[in-house]
């Protein structure tokens, strides 16, 4: 009569019992590469390093942290004016107004506070005179009132484009200085404007100085994690490996009937008609 042997049932117990003990080999290689990782879970020599360098590096502070201090009051006062080209556009203003100020001050046709003019004015004079004079003396009415009145018309005439001349040049100098005036305003912003753009510049090279201050712990520092995380890693994979292959020989399997054995149930029909015709 058919039945299971010992050895199936001990087979299928285990199989119950420890349904991964294909995997175990695997598991145990699995444990054994994790446990230089778990030693380190609280750091290894390279992390400590890096830690304790950038422990230092914050410790001392940023270095440029005063300067950068500097910079920000600076730019938020207006910032300052570099001090040659101010000089040199303030110099450059000065003389011009010191050249312009007899044309300027209100007076430039005034014969007393203007010398270029009373000079102008004094030619006039003397050539009026020695070409009027001369007529009226051959005339004999030297001094009198008509040789007077030739002479001031004479000046007159001389002296109105001399004096039109000095009101224009009064003009056109007003204008000048006030031109100047402009374009010295507009290079004083200019240099403001340039002097900030540098002193920011300043600002951003100080804090990449002070990156590559920490770059080399920083890179230190991934470097040491991803070694010992990658011992992590590659566990992880073989732990999902080895478990998929030990579930799949955990799975029962069809056994082949051996050939010429007739199953439990059909024997016993055969023998109990075997019995019945016996009978």
């Amino acid at each position: 009569m058919g039945g299971t042997s010992s050895s199936q049932q001990s087979t299928n117990q285990e199989s119950q019992v420890t349904p991964y003990q294909p995997a175990a080999a695997g598991i145990q290689g699995i444990l054994g590469n994790l446990m230089p990782s778990i030693d380190a879970i609280n750091g290894t020599p390279q992390t400590s390093q890096a830690f304790s360098q950038l422990e230092q590096a914050a410790g001392a502070g940023n270095p440029f942290a005063d300067q950068i201090g500097k910079v920000a009051n600076s730019q938020m006062a207006g910032g300052a004016n570099y001090d040659a080209a101010t000089g040199l556009l303030g110099q450059a203003y000065g003389d011009l107004r010191s050249q312009l100020l007899p044309y300027t001050g209100g007076s430039a046709m005034d014969p007393a506070s203007n010398p270029a003019l009373a000079q102008q004015l004094a030619t006039v004079n003397q050539q009026v005179s020695d070409t009027v004079n001369p007529m009226f003396a051959g005339l004999g009415r030297l001094g009198s009132p008509d040789n007077a009145k030739a002479i001031a018309m004479g000046i007159a005439q001389g002296a109105t484009p001399l004096l039109q001349n000095a009101a224009a040049n009064q003009l056109n100098a007003i204008s000048a200085l006030y031109g100047a005036g402009g374009t010295t305003a507009q290079g004083y912003g200019n240099l403001d404007a340039n002097n900030a753009a540098i002193r920011s510049q300043g600002v951003n090279n100080a804090n990449t100085a002070y990156g590559a201050l920490t770059a080399g712990p920083q890179l230190l520092l991934q470097t040491a994690l991803a070694q010992q995380a990658n011992p992590l890693q590659i566990a992880a994979s073989w732990a999902r490996s080895s478990a998929a292959s030990g579930r799949s020989s955990a799975r029962p399997r069809a056994t082949a009937r051996p050939p010429g054995r007739t199953p439990c149930r059909a024997r016993s029909s055969s023998a109990r008609s075997r019995r019945g015709s016996v009978t």
